[in-house]
């Protein structure tokens, strides 16, 4: 595999949840791969918590994600690697509401334990944390502030490193509204990330980013909105790294760090009752500050459609224009342009059925890592997936779940196939 970059040549992973473009999940455990969770405490249940355990049982037919070309992984990873494995994962977590007066705090936690049937190595525990605070100020002034934490193996499907690196994340976030009138309101909001890799070899992956954004909302009428805002972000590497480009079969050596200036349209719109369309459309432009090789602007978009055509029935349509990056490769940016449809059919009180297909171009930027090592570099991503709920008692709730991944690429160590089944069983007391 070409892309593979350091003295070893190790691994990592991800799979669909659309909404930002083909973003695919990490092992934490059932809340996360089957869709199978608790949900979380509403305002009206007033000072609340929930407990709950489970675990599930995953087989994955290409671990690695590594092109059927590849005879053995072994090569690549590890002399006793599997293409094919089967993961065991146990979980347990809470979650949690106070409130005191106008003020409401939620707490979710969650831990992980997975095994690896044959790759043993990559046996981990994964978990995360989320704390909310929602605030509000007289009538008038309300926002949000908060943190979140997660730890998780790292995917395999954008993979720089093939081995065991366990990804730690964490974000920081605050934001504000003040509502002016009946029909103006003001927003903004800041945000602090980081992603830290625990192996060695990909630690060049380490990254934070910095944020804010501001706008304006009017309000047509209850349920229809147009906003305007602005939106500044810069993302740092670690100090000193630095990236070497082919600029007119020149080499360029470049930092990574970038800024981003983007300025967003949104439209809230409601049909009827049943059909509800939110539509974003604006324009980034994205610079390095020490030159401008690999540097981005254009338009960007997105519109999301959700119709209930029944009171059993629901359909959710999205499309996209979007600047995008794998959590687990930030220096490896591409245009994605994709769309995707699903259906959900409320079979019963007790059984709920989706399906999704999904689809994304990804045409990688110039100074994406990938195309420093191999050219130009283009992809086409489809996901087709399904899943089964079935609570059979009120505290119980048992998950099937399939996705299947075909990634054409024009690097072919870019191409993969992939098959995913997923057994879930979560018990939650309330």
């Amino acid at each position: 595999m070409d892309h593979v970059k350091g003295a070893a040549r190790t691994c990592k992973r991800t799979w669909p949840a659309i909404g930002g473009g083909l973003v695919l999940a990490t092992f934490t455990g059932f809340r996360a791969i089957a869709g199978v969770s608790a949900l979380p405490p509403s305002l009206g249940d007033g000072d609340t918590y929930d407990l709950y355990v489970g675990g599930d049982e995953q087989y994955d037919d290409n671990l690695f994600r590594v092109p059927s070309a590849v005879g053995s992984v072994g090569s690549l990873v590890n002399p006793n690697a599997s293409r094919a494995d089967r993961v065991s994962s146990v979980s347990a977590g809470g979650d949690g509401q106070w409130i005191l007066g106008r003020q409401v705090f939620n707490v979710d936690l969650h831990a992980d334990q997975n095994w690896f049937a044959r790759n043993s190595f990559l046996n981990n525990t994964s978990g995360n944390a989320k704390l909310v605070w929602n605030w509000q100020v007289g009538g008038y002034f309300s926002g949000t502030a908060g943190a979140t934490y997660s730890h998780a193996l790292v995917s395999f499907g954008e993979a720089l490193y093939l081995g065991r690196d366990l990804l730690n994340s964490t974000a920081y976030f605050g934001t504000a509204r003040y509502q002016v009138g009946p029909h103006w309101a003001l927003y903004g909001g800041v945000g602090d990330s980081s992603v830290a890799h625990s192996a060695a070899a990909a630690q060049t992956g380490n990254f934070r980013t910095q944020g804010g954004n501001a706008g304006i909302e009017y309000a047509l009428d209850v349920a229809d909105t147009l906003s305007v805002e602005y939106r500044y972000d810069q993302g740092r590497f670690r100090a000193g790294q630095l990236e070497t480009v082919i600029v007119n079969s020149q080499p360029v050596t470049l930092s990574p760090d970038f800024h981003d200036d983007t300025v967003l349209f949104t439209l809230k719109h409601s049909f009827s009752d049943k059909t509800q369309l939110v539509a974003d459309a604006g324009y980034l432009k994205r610079f390095y500050p020490n030159t401008s090789v690999g540097s981005f602007s254009g338009d960007i978009w997105r519109a999301t459609l959700n119709w209930q055509p029944s009171d059993k029935t629901q359909l959710a349509f999205a499309a996209w224009r979007e600047l995008h990056a794998y959590l687990e490769s930030q220096s490896n940016y591409f245009v994605s342009t994709g769309g995707s449809v699903k259906p959900t059919w409320f079979a019963t009180d007790k059984i709920t059925v989706s399906v999704q297909y999904a689809y994304e171009k990804q045409s990688y930027i110039q100074t994406s890592t990938s195309v420093v090592n191999l050219g130009p570099l283009n992809a086409n991503v489809g996901v087709e997936s399904a899943n089964l709920n079935y609570s059979p008692r009120d505290n119980w709730i048992l998950g099937l779940a399939y996705v299947h991944v075909n990634r054409a690429s024009s690097a072919e160590s870019f191409r993969y196939g992939d098959n995913l089944a997923t057994f879930s069983v979560l018990y939650k007391t309330r």
